[in-house]
């Protein structure tokens, strides 16, 4: 039993939910609790995770599926290094038992194939309080495609709606932020590479927030549909997404109202090397210092506009250093000699194959930035949708 005393409320502005979470999987319930599980629940059909055929899963409270034995832990551990064989939607301190509503699941069918889900449908968080008002809703869904290979099946998260982070045993404040934050992802206990993965934004507070960097209702992956997330398990194993795969061509700063010289990047990405190669052109002069007398500003030869990058990519995060090329500038004197001096480190980090995020350092330090990116297509249409 844990008793932590001390509330507060957290006032939470009217907005519209998502709408990614799909009706049904509700013909059971796992009474109201904190930190239980399931017995053993039966899919309706066979799983090949990572090598081993599954036929059945345990429901576990706190935001996650388990195939080899109930998971009762309420703080969440790294999904990176773990032993247990789990599935997690959203594994953070989930507590029914006072408010909010009970877990659910059951079968049903998506996008035509027989399917196996769990809601967590306005689910509070520990210490459950009928005076909390700030609730989650996600759902998971396996999805049989045995269509496509025997033991082939999809891993759908969907969200709606998150509000909170941490329990208030997981260390957040009273209104269940800030501590030991949410993880998203998977394993298969092993800790082998290419057997687990966890989602960016995993165990940093106010990242999956609504509203937050990484809001897991306003971006998606591997779907038209905003708050929905689907991974691939083929061949006894699930495809770990890596969205620079798809990043390839031009990016651009997404405030539309920037008023630099323009700023824009050309992603060409090398997946046997993981390797991302970056032409970053027309950068706001303003951010580019010092400058020389007249305002000819001090990176390469006089008037360049173009720096290059090279960066290791690490899932969706690409790190590494930001050159400048001289002899090469389209509109700088030409000179004899082409020559690439470091000027500083540049990230990029993907959180949806239509929205990013770029960090960079140059001259040691003396001028750093960081700014959301999105692609030229997206800035030409707005309501351009991406996969």
């Amino acid at each position: 039993m844990r008793v932590i005393l001390g509330l507060s409320l957290l006032l939470v502005s009217s907005q519209t939910l998502g709408q990614a979470i799909l009706p049904g999987f509700d013909s059971q319930t796992l009474p109201r609790n904190d930190d239980d599980s399931t017995d053993l629940v039966s899919l309706g059909f066979t799983v090949n995770f990572f090598g081993i055929n599954r036929s059945t899963v345990y429901v576990n409270n706190n935001g996650n599926l388990t195939f080899d034995q109930p998971l009762f832990e309420f703080t969440p551990f790294d999904l990176t290094a773990t032993s247990r064989q789990i599935i997690a939607p959203f594994f953070a301190d989930v507590d029914t038992s006072e408010a909010g509503q009970p877990v659910t699941y059951g079968t049903g069918t998506f996008a035509g194939r027989p399917a196996f889900g769990v809601n967590y449908i306005d689910v509070d968080y520990f210490v459950s309080s009928p005076e909390h008002n700030n609730r989650n809703s996600f759902q998971v869904i396996l999805v049989d495609r045995s269509d496509v290979q025997v033991g082939a099946f999809d891993i759908v998260f969907n969200y709606d709606q998150i509000q909170w982070e941490t329990g208030e045993a997981s260390g957040s404040d009273a209104n269940g932020r800030g501590g030991a934050s949410a993880r998203v992802g998977y394993s298969n206990g092993s800790g082998d590479a290419g057997t687990f993965f966890e989602l960016v934004g995993s165990a940093v507070n106010g990242a999956f927030l609504d509203g937050g960097p990484n809001a897991l209702v306003g971006n998606r992956l591997n779907s038209g549909v905003n708050g929905r997330y689907i991974f691939q398990a083929r061949d006894g194993t699930v495809i770990a997404p890596n969205l620079f795969n798809e990043a390839d061509g031009q990016w651009v700063n997404a405030d539309p109202d920037f008023q630099g010289a323009g700023e824009g990047l050309t992603f060409d990405f090398f997946p046997s090397l993981e390797l991302l190669f970056v032409a970053w052109f027309t950068y706001p002069l303003e951010a580019i210092t010092p400058a020389q007398p007249g305002g000819v500003v001090d990176v390469g030869e006089p008037g360049q506009r173009w720096l290059t990058a090279q960066l290791d990519v690490v899932d969706n995060i690409a790190v590494g250093p930001v050159f400048s090329t001289a002899g090469g500038a389209f509109d700088a004197p030409r000179t004899d000699v082409q020559r690439s001096v470091q000027v500083g480190e540049m990230t990029i980090e993907l959180n949806s194959c239509d929205s990013g995020n770029v960090t960079y350092n140059l001259f040691n330090g003396e001028i750093t930035r960081t700014f959301e990116i999105i692609p030229f297509e997206k800035r030409v249409n707005p309501n351009v949708v991406c996969n």
